[in-house]
């Protein structure tokens, strides 16, 4: 029977399409590649996520990890191996785990991997790890350097403001909401002078208040915030992450 194979491509903010990263070009060289293989096709998974998260941790990563632990396919193929992880511990850890299952995995840049300790798989991962390391610099460099200029770093508001654009429709600042600011007051007025009866609050006591008097939480009134409770609902760590952040200050 014709071997089944599963595609793995990934792009993310930090390197796409002038590095040849783009999803199109790692999936038409995979395919090929298994062409020539003699081996079927069976799911192709498409990731816009950063290396430096695991991949049983991204959606698509999860999604063909089950596969392999169901034996559902045979063999992964990757265009690049830093296209499968940037972190060399869980890049090779997961191809441990897929060999041990029995499942070929192959990389275009390195060919069929016959163990997590190929020294070419090796060097290959310590590059990505690396190159992610030098990614992350260049970005902490072009963050401060727009701070310095007066700019804010980031383009979600944080509850309680909302953006200012330049000409261009870029955001250059943030303004302060009105009603938004005035929950925000009122969190660091519980929380550092207490209520009305002087009792210090505790950010799940507040988070307890906030939801009784049925304010809109920060999911609700900024799409940028994923929202996992009903309306009204506050939760401790979104009260502690107001009281925690550096912006309200």
């Amino acid at each position: 029977m014709t071997k089944k194979a599963a595609i793995y491509a990934r792009v993310s903010t930090d390197d796409q399409a002038d590095k040849g990263y783009s999803l199109p070009s790692q999936l038409d060289g995979c395919r090929h590649y298994i062409d020539q293989l003699g081996y079927s096709v069976v799911a192709e998974f498409r990731e816009d996520k950063s290396g430096a998260i695991p991949v049983a941790e991204r959606p698509q990563g999860k999604r063909l990890a089950e596969m392999a632990k169901f034996r559902e396919i045979d063999a992964v193929v990757v265009h690049q191996v830093d296209r499968l992880s940037r972190d060399i511990v869980d890049l090779l850890a997961t191809i441990r785990n897929w060999l041990r299952l029995g499942i070929e995995v192959y990389a275009l840049d390195v060919g069929r991997i016959e163990s997590e300790l190929d020294i070419v798989l090796v060097i290959k991962g310590w590059q990505g790890s690396d190159e992610r390391k030098k990614i992350r610099e260049r970005s902490m460099r072009g963050k401060r350097a727009k701070a310095r200029t007066g700019r804010v770093v980031g383009t979600r508001a944080p509850y309680g403001y909302d953006h200012v654009r330049d000409e261009n429709g870029k955001v250059v600042n943030f303004t302060p909401l009105e009603e938004e600011a005035k929950i925000v007051q009122l969190i660091f007025d519980w929380y550092v002078l207490g209520d009305e009866t002087g009792q210090k609050l505790s950010a799940g006591k507040i988070a307890t208040r906030l939801s009784e008097m049925h304010v809109p939480t920060p999911g609700e009134t900024n799409l940028g915030y994923h929202r996992k409770r009903g309306a009204g609902m506050w939760h401790a760590y979104s009260v502690l992450s107001i009281i925690e952040r550096e912006t309200y200050a």
